[in-house]
């Protein structure tokens, strides 16, 4: 029995597969990447919308205290540096069930091995939330 030339069959069927997988892979760990650096820029903006808080007042629109949101967030995000993800401005909406202001913030990320899927772009959406009420409760001037 001739087995010359076998390895060169199975090479040929297993080949493109890994190759795919490898692109796929690449593709994924970029949007992992990109989410994090999301997620960072939302926390970092909820960081500072906290610490405004008290200094604004209980009765502040969330506009008013994430003013300087986009500046926190550009800083912790940088879109040159991350494969050409488009990220959207940090928004803060009140969410008058949960006492809170949500911070959502979402990015566009181009694949580039997507298109063998039909897929050009990965959407991530980030967000980080700040509780108005105070979740420990006061404790008392004795103990």
């Amino acid at each position: 029995m001739d087995n010359r030339g076998v390895v060169a069959i199975i090479t040929a069927i297993v080949l493109p597969v890994f190759l795919l997988l490898v692109a796929m892979g690449l593709d994924l760990s970029r949007g992992y990447i990109v989410k994090q650096r999301l997620q960072t820029g939302a926390d970092a903006v909820g960081s500072l919308v906290a610490a405004q808080l008290p200094a604004l007042g209980a009765n502040t629109p969330p506009d008013a205290a994430c003013a300087s949101s986009g500046q926190i967030f550009a800083a912790n995000f940088n879109a040159r540096t991350l494969f050409h993800a488009t990220p959207a401005p940090p928004g803060c909406v009140y969410d008058a069930a949960h006492q809170q202001i949500v911070i959502t913030t979402a990015a566009s990320v181009p694949l580039v091995f997507g298109v063998l899927l039909h897929r050009d772009t990965l959407h991530l959406v980030a967000r980080a939330y700040v509780p108005l009420v105070s979740a420990r409760p006061e404790r008392s001037p004795g103990g």
